[in-house]
């Protein structure tokens, strides 16, 4: 134990990281003791430097190892301050993703002094993004770590890098103009309803509202989430959100008049969205985000910005997923928008630049280079360097941005992407040796960077077909289904997180489902294996069976899911105590094709239950194991003799041929945009 009485020279220890959801009672307490130091959201960690610094003499040395999520997160800006002020650091090594100990966070080792220190303090810093399971952590220091100062640690984020990654950052910085400038700060949130089950629907409930009142029509516009987004072009809109602009913003027959009278008009202009809207009157009435009127939206001045084409991206994710929208898509506030017809400005950002500067500068929740997400906040946006392009520059990148929008899930992609790379990288007027660091950078993070025309590895499917029907049937409670998902879905599950603190909540339309299997459903959750990301993998539970085996084969049907990887989803369909249950999930043996993928059900029932994969994947249908499948209807012969018989051949009335065979399409077959280019060189090419 530590006596408070004497000052001490060394203080060693590994600070607990719980977190502050767990320390409310303690938060008094921490408040009244640390006064400005004290963060809310902050873990009991951080308090542990400060304490150090109170129990050491001066000149003292503290060395702490723990949680390396105070160099990243928001609630760690008071802690970064103070380790670059109020003490002296000697040497910091972030261990990223890699597990030395056995955790369930990611660590770091901070060694400080107690002394005050200025901008131009020096210390040395290192960051391991992978290892062998036996290396050593003295020799990887002293091999790796590089000389610091305190000003190149900003008080937003803490990102460890060596000199030279620190020089490349500032030759970027000055290059070009701000982002905020070339776009004259046109760079905009989506939508906040501030109560989305009322104004987000589904695409059944809009065609509902328009069979009801055509005029619902002009007020209902398609939604892309976070989600949805895709690098270089989103996923079809599946989902629809109302909008009716503040009357602060829009001249509505009802504007200017009292309300009950302005409602009264409201129905009579829009009777089917009215009586929409009326059924959460109450909860719609008292929201935040209200416009003059308890139907309309938040006053939002740049409401013309989401019909003009523009760039969109989500706001969070593990890199930029920048998509171009002709289509007058709308977002929600988790989406951004940028207004642009420069296709050559989504080519850079996109680029595999824009990716490496965004992680090095870029608040991010862990690691950025080992699968955390970054946060792409307006405030960062505005600041990225965006380098001048001559016209022919601009020209080309917007050629090769082209031809990707034309046909994004060509395997042609990659080598497109390559080709953009390079010439993003003579824009910025990058020498061999920042080419080099970069790819570098990529590769000692375990990254793979594809050579042209090379796809990257494929993924293998999910360890899921040791699933056996006793693994099915031991699930029952909370507990049970924990270790199923650790043990035979290879989800790495922090000890001591329960399964509330490791999943997103999703409504049932954002699954595809409506109508009464959607009133049936208990709740709709992502699981992932640490809070906030992504596993694909969904529980979904109701209160009978005949409900959660309906909603497999709705599921499976959901054309929610085309464009993506099939074998990236799975999905958990259970009762209201985890039984029944069922475990989907869909094998990538088609190559991403979800019509020809392969879906595996694993499934414990009462009764024999038979689940159908949907016609729209013209996928066989599927049984649970064990279930005996229905035979098929006997062939009538009799019926199919008398129809052979009656008129002629199909040969005898037409003439049948086949499509041309040209012995090397690549050359004889162009997108539209290259018989444009073709036809602007030479007007006669258009006859051929």
């Amino acid at each position: 134990m530590l006596n408070e009485t004497s000052f001490k020279t060394i203080v060693i220890g590994n600070p607990p990281y719980i977190r502050h959801e767990k320390i409310l009672h303690l938060k008094p307490a921490l408040r009244e003791h640390y006064g400005g130091f004290f963060t809310s959201t902050a873990d009991i960690s951080v308090y542990f430097y400060k304490r150090a610094t109170e129990l050491l003499k001066q000149s003292g040395i503290f060395t702490y190892i723990c949680t390396n999520k105070f160099m990243r997160g928001g609630y760690g800006k008071n802690i970064r301050q103070f380790l670059t002020s109020d003490v002296s650091l000697q040497a910091l090594l972030d261990f990223g993703s890699v597990q030395v100990f056995d955790a369930a966070v990611n660590t770091c080792i901070v060694r400080a002094e107690k002394r005050m220190s200025e901008a131009n303090h020096t210390f040395w810093a290192a960051t391991l993004r992978s290892g062998p399971d036996d290396f050593n952590v003295q020799e990887a220091f002293q091999t790796q770590a590089f000389p610091m100062q305190n000003s190149q640690l900003s008080p937003d984020e803490w990102t460890l890098a060596s000199p030279e990654v620190l020089a490349l950052l500032e030759k970027l910085q000055s290059t070009g103009m701000p982002l905020g400038e070339s776009v004259q700060g046109q760079l905009y949130f989506g939508l906040k309803s501030g109560y989305d089950t009322a104004f987000v629907i589904d695409n059944a409930e809009r065609e509902q509202l328009i069979a009801t009142d055509a005029n619902s029509q002009e007020l209902i516009k398609p939604l892309l989430r976070g989600r949805t987004i895709k690098k270089w072009k989103a996923d079809a809109p599946e989902e629809h959100i109302i909008v009716i602009a503040s009357s602060t913003n829009v001249s509505w027959p009802w504007t200017g008049v009292e309300d009950e009278e302005a409602e009264r008009i409201f129905s009579e202009n829009y009777p089917a969205i009215h009586q929409h809207l009326a059924h959460h009157r109450q909860r719609l009435a008292t929201r935040n985000d209200i416009g003059k009127f308890y139907w309309e939206l938040r006053s939002c001045d740049y409401y013309d910005a989401f019909d003009v084409p523009k760039v969109i991206y989500p706001g969070t994710a593990k890199s930029f997923y920048g998509c171009y929208d002709t289509a007058g898509n709308y977002g929600l506030a988790s989406t951004w928008k940028l207004p642009t017809e420069d296709l050559s400005l989504l080519a850079i950002l996109n680029s595999r630049l824009f990716d490496w500067y965004a992680r090095h500068k870029f608040q991010s929740l862990d690691d950025p280079w080992a699968g955390g997400r970054l946060n792409f906040k307006k405030v960062d946006m505005m600041h990225v360097p965006i380098a001048d392009r001559n016209s022919e520059q601009q020209a080309q990148l917007s050629r090769l941005v082209e031809r990707i929008l034309a046909e994004p899930t060509s395997d042609a992609v990659p080598a497109l992407e390559y080709a953009i790379d390079g010439l993003v990288y003579e824009v910025y007027g990058l020498t061999e040796a920042d080419i080099a660091l970069i790819e570098k950078t990529y590769h000692d993070a375990g990254i793979v960077i594809p050579e042209p025309g090379e796809l990257p590895p494929k993924k293998e499917d999910p360890p899921m077909r040791i699933i056996t029907r006793d693994d099915i049937q031991s699930i029952g409670d909370e507990e049970s289904l924990m270790q199923f998902l650790d043990e035979k879905l290879g989800l790495p599950i922090p000890e001591g997180l329960t399964l509330g603190e490791i999943v997103a909540d999703y409504s049932p339309y954002w699954l595809g489902l409506s109508g009464d299997i959607a009133n049936a459903m208990l709740d709709c959750q992502e699981i992932s294996g640490s809070p906030g990301e992504s596993s694909g993998i969904f529980l979904v539970r109701f209160r009978s069976e005949e409900d959660y085996s309906e909603v497999l084969r709705l599921v499976s049907g959901s054309p929610r899911w085309r464009g993506r990887n099939p074998a990236d989803f799975g999905f958990i369909c259970a009762g209201e105590n985890y039984q029944p249950f069922a475990f989907a999930y869909f094998s990538d043996s088609a190559g991403g094709d979800w019509q020809n993928a392969e879906l595996t059900v694993f499934s414990w029932t009462e009764t024999k239950t038979v689940v159908h994969t949907g016609a729209k994947h013209e996928l066989p249908d599927v049984f649970f194991p064990n279930t005996p499948s229905e035979p098929d209807e006997p062939v009538d012969e009799a019926l199919l003799a008398k129809l052979k018989n009656v008129g002629a051949p199909l040969s005898r009335h037409w003439t049948i041929y086949g499509g041309l065979v040209t012995g090397r399409d690549r050359a004889y077959v162009i997108d539209a945009s290259k018989r444009r280019e073709l036809i602007e060189i030479d007007s006669n090419s258009a006859e051929l």
